[in-house]
């Protein structure tokens, strides 16, 4: 792998561990995830009134971003 070679071996090792049975797990769950999500178009359909409120933790929001700490920033 190119990366395998350029990379510093701090940052390797970071990038690059986990690709055993549990990263192969988590994968296969998340794609398992995706495929059991069915979006259905809906046409024809009044959009005048419409809102993208909705509620987190008992707080109303009106646009639903947010953020989140996540892992390698």
């Amino acid at each position: 792998m190119l990366a395998r070679d350029r990379l510093p071996r701090t940052m390797r090792n970071r990038l690059l561990r986990g690709r055993g049975a549990e990263a192969w797990r988590r994968t296969t769950n998340n794609l398992n995830g995706f495929r059991a999500l069915k979006l259905r178009p809906r046409v024809l359909v009044d959009v005048s009134r419409r809102s993208l409120a909705t509620s987190v933790q008992w707080t109303v929001i009106k646009l639903p971003v947010m953020t989140a700490p996540s892992d390698a920033h």
